[in-house]
């Protein structure tokens, strides 16, 4: 009975209908108290004096912390940001004191009767010029920093992390290129805008016992960072994860754990929550990284990349939080998905006093997407090349080598080309007046090495239990993974549970991000259950007297081999086995991806990636002349996922990161003035819902991975990269503009449209 790519509704999906699900901010705890922040309006400010006397005094407070209670630091890669802001603000928002209270009313009102008095300083909000020798620093103590041993950072610079990766002659190809294109692309910063905000609840008990309600897609990677900070075991913290309402990577990493901590901590052992506005969602939780990205790309004649040099800038905020692997990862695709001879990569990770940067879907990949697909048309144009025969010409196959020194193998960029454009029609497409036609292809890595591990355990009546920590965050993982088991045991998809994941139960997983759940969870998930099959064959062989290696497993059975008997379902061996015990048998899965972490100083590895991902967009959209209004009609959406384990949720992948792309490309953008927002707020922050949805076909080409569970590979993050070049493109197609800066509202548009109508007079 195969599960392996077929329809099963969600597990959770009867519960999130019916609003039975339970999400963090679902949790009251007895005795709960309730956190708040006093918030810097300053983007860079020294702290002189902070008067906290008459909040201290109001009924029905508890606690009250300034970072004069607090010595620790936390950041994943570079210890560099304190529970609570010490000494100086860094960015508007920082939270300079924290309050809990009996009531998130009394919380507030003794928030606004704290004074703190500031000495400003000056901000540096642009990254190009705090990596100037003369900059003032955001952080003057970076040389004393704990930095990640696979990371660089530049000493007292604003520099915190650093990659350069070379291939070839870059100057020997650009000598020998019949034409060279130079340009330069901004994206912009970008909100992940879940639909939960950031909550945490924490609770300390009176042998010093931290346990977290936490939304976080990564409860392994939060319990580590805690307790290095923190200076205590791991045991000593406990983090267990409730339904989550959206992440897209803002959830990645620590955020306000800390600071929910220290004041549970001092709140009388009484759980303290803390639940962000949305306004604090946008100010306080970290961002799609801003990026100016310089390419240089030399061509032959007939349309072949030879050279190609980029030169990309993340600014990376206030406190680095995941940028240095953001960058580091992001500059590894920075030639785009081409067999380009000779390459030239930088790539910088900057601090600034803007909003902290931090990882969104795609991870750093979107920004050189949008810059190397942009450029790939004007090339094309200048060369009067088809824009899909260029790519085709130069797209990377199995076996070409990367920038990095990788091979590459299972690559299906080649079939989502010629897939996305067979089913728009691109071969018949006429040009009609105002409307236009684009495509883009992208590609990206996952995060490796990275380790999971997997228990499956099977009672007297036959039911199974899953237990790992993937984080269901609406991506549809707690079905994937159950019919990767459903499929390697034998049995229906409906006998098998999944737990939520808990650090004190749950074997370890390294986070729910990069793409990485169904190939790296989905091996130590059928690692389990071979684990678990070998011991069932082991009892059948008892329960026989058959040697193991004559009996077989058929439709969750065990036979011997070539016998036409229905043989022993696995409940009937377990009761044979224990009786009349009651017990269980627990299959183990321990799986770690296959990949070598590049050379600090070159960027070189043979394997930078257990797997790629690879796909392509084509984007039908007409323009207004008269209003620069964007309307998108279709966008097909074709993406190389290795093997269909679940295909609804696949498909739903891909239609999602359409929307979401969509977003990023017509209306998504922070204002942001001297390092203030200016529209915190979905009033004046459009995101996209599905009445905006234009026509989305999604195509899931298949070019199976020989390490991947069933063949199957990721692709969840990649499919919002395309879809900003793609309706740029066809942008460009329909009226000669070409826009190089993200997003492409309505304003812009119209200005770049009378700007050409007034240089063609």
């Amino acid at each position: 009975m195969p599960a392996v790519g077929k329809h099963h509704p969600r597990v959770e999906g009867v519960q999130k209908a019916t609003g039975s699900y339970i999400y963090t901010p679902d949790i009251i705890l007895p005795r709960m108290l309730y956190g708040k922040f006093k918030r810097s309006q300053f983007p860079h400010a020294k702290i002189v004096h902070i008067d906290t006397s008459r909040a201290k005094k109001m009924k029905g407070v508890v606690a009250v912390l300034t970072g004069a209670d607090l010595s620790y630091n936390f950041g994943i890669y570079l210890n560099d940001e304190p529970f609570i802001a010490r000494d100086k603000v860094r960015y508007c928002g920082e939270p300079v004191v924290a309050v809990s209270a009996i009531s998130t009313e009394i919380a507030v009102e003794a928030v606004e009767q704290i004074v703190v008095e500031y000495e400003e300083l000056e901000p540096i909000l642009d990254p190009l010029k705090a990596m100037e020798t003369d900059s003032p620093l955001v952080h003057p103590d970076l040389h004393t920093y704990s930095v990640s041993p696979i990371f660089q950072a530049k000493p007292h610079s604003n520099i915190c992390t650093f990659v350069n990766i070379e291939k070839g002659d870059v100057k020997k190809g650009f000598d020998d290129s019949y034409e060279i294109f130079e340009d330069t692309y901004w994206s912009p910063t970008v909100a992940h805008a879940p639909l939960e905000t950031h909550v945490t609840i924490a609770q300390v008990d009176l042998a010093g016992k931290i346990t977290l309600w936490d939304s976080t897609q990564s409860p392994f990677l939060v319990r580590r960072e805690l307790a290095m900070s923190m200076g205590i075991p791991l045991n000593k913290i406990r983090v267990i994860v409730s339904g989550i309402g959206g992440g897209f990577g803002g959830k990645s990493y620590t955020r306000i754990e800390p600071i929910t901590i220290a004041l549970a901590q001092r709140s009388n052992n009484r759980p303290v929550k803390v639940e962000l506005t949305r306004q604090e969602e946008f100010e306080i939780t970290v961002h799609k990284e801003p990026a100016s990205v310089y390419m240089k790309t030399g061509v032959t004649k007939d349309g072949i990349l030879l050279a190609r040099k980029v030169r990309a800038v993340y600014d990376a905020g206030a406190y680095a939080e995941g940028s240095p692997l953001v960058v580091r990862n992001a500059c590894f695709t920075a030639a785009g998905p081409y067999n380009i001879k000779h390459a030239s990569i930088e790539g910088y990770c900057v601090y600034t006093n803007n909003l902290i940067s931090g990882p969104m879907r795609g991870f750093g990949t979107p920004q050189l997407t949008w810059a190397y697909e942009s450029q790939m048309d004007t090339i094309a144009a200048k060369l009067n090349m088809d824009p899909l025969e260029i790519r085709l010409k130069n797209c990377i196959e199995e076996g070409h080598e990367m920038p990095s020194g990788e091979i590459l193998k299972s690559v299906g960029l080649r079939q989502t080309l010629e897939q996305a454009a067979e089913k728009i029609g691109w071969k018949d497409y006429r040009p009609r007046k105002d409307y236009g036609i684009g495509i883009a292809c992208c590609h990206k890595l996952s995060f490796s090495p990275a380790t999971a591990s997997a228990f499956i355990r099977i009672d007297e009546d036959g039911s199974i239990q899953l237990d790992c920590a993937t984080v269901e965050l609406g991506q549809g993982s707690n079905n994937t993974l159950i019919q990767i088991a459903a499929e390697s045991l034998g049995i229906p998809f409906e006998r098998i549970a999944i737990s939520q994941p808990d650090t004190d139960y749950s074997p370890y997983d390294q986070s729910t991000t990069g793409s990485r759940s169904t190939f790296t969870m989905g091996n130590a998930v059928l690692l389990a259950c071979e684990d678990l099959k070998k011991q069932l064959i082991k009892i059948a062989s008892r329960c026989y007297g058959l040697p193991e290696d004559e009996l077989s497993i058929e439709a969750g059975n065990i036979k011997p081999g070539g016998s036409d008997e229905c043989g022993l379902p696995y409940e009937e061996l377990i009761q044979r086995h224990f009786n009349p015990r009651k017990a269980s048998l627990i299959g183990k899965g321990l799986y770690t991806s296959t990949a070598v972490l590049p050379d600090v100083k070159t960027g070189k590895t043979p394997r930078a990636s257990a797997f790629w991902m690879y796909g392509t967009q084509v984007a039908l959209l007409k323009v207004d002349r008269e209003t620069g209004l964007l309307d998108v009609k279709k966008v097909v959406s074709a993406y190389d996922l290795g093997k269909k384990i679940n295909p609804q949720g696949a498909e739903t992948q891909i239609e999602g990161g359409v929307i979401q792309g969509l977003g990023t490309v017509l209306t998504e953008e922070l204002i942001i003035e001297n390092g203030s927002v200016k529209n915190p707020s979905f009033r004046d922050y459009h995101i996209l819902t599905m009445m905006d949805s234009p026509e989305i076909v999604p195509i899931c080409v298949e070019v199976p991975h020989d390490e991947g569970p069933f063949g199957a590979k990721g692709h969840g993050e990649l499919v919002l990269n395309a879809t900003a070049p793609a309706v740029a493109n066809a942008v460009f197609n329909a009226v000669g503009v070409r826009i190089r800066d993200l997003p492409l509202s309505q304003e812009k548009t119209f200005y770049a449209l009378c700007l050409k109508s007034e240089s063609s007079e």
